[in-house]
């Protein structure tokens, strides 16, 4: 074997190993990528099953029992006074009853006035003061004055004072 055939075998081998090199990355490449998009789909689809077990432990109605929290913001509006123990209120409190009605009226009655108050009056004041128009627009709600009217009784008699004496213009003793 002569010398330029020897240089060429070495030449082609070059070559060779130079593609063969070549091919070998890109099908490491093509092997990696296809990895990491298996991976990433795996990822997803657990990650979609979770939010799916979530979801389903949750269901869309509210809770039939919600603790004070609930309550809270929508007697705030009374002010402090003898009788009051809102800020005594146990974490583990639940009201007795699935009936909303009946969980306002022993909230009220546990933890802010323990006595008789009208119901209606009690439930006028849950009426929002604002509400939104035809066109999306907030406004003042058109029973504005009597949502406040009823919200100002209702902090009068929890407050333990004379009726009375507050409403004058509109009560007679009688």
């Amino acid at each position: 074997m002569n010398l330029v055939d020897w240089i060429e075998r070495a030449r082609k081998r070059e070559l060779r190993t130079i593609f063969r090199d070549k091919r070998l990355e890109a099908e490491h490449a093509k092997r990696s990528a296809k990895k990491e998009r298996a991976e990433k789909e795996t990822r997803a689809l657990e990650m979609a099953a979770e939010v799916l077990s979530n979801d389903n432990k949750k269901s869309g109605k509210l809770e039939r029992k919600p603790g004070a929290e609930k309550f809270l913001p929508m007697y705030s509006y009374i002010p402090a006074t003898p009788f009051d123990s809102r800020r005594d209120i146990p974490p583990s409190w639940r009201p007795r009853s699935f009936n909303e009605r009946k969980q306002h009226l022993e909230f009220f009655k546990c933890f802010v006035y323990p006595y008789h108050i009208p119901e209606a009056l009690l439930f006028a004041t849950h009426r929002p003061e604002t509400e939104f128009g035809y066109r999306g627009v907030r406004r003042k709600a058109r029973d504005r004055a009597f949502i406040r009217l009823a919200k100002e009784w209702v902090g009068d008699i929890a407050s333990g004072k004379s009726f009375h004496k507050k409403n004058r213009k509109y009560f007679t003793r009688a």
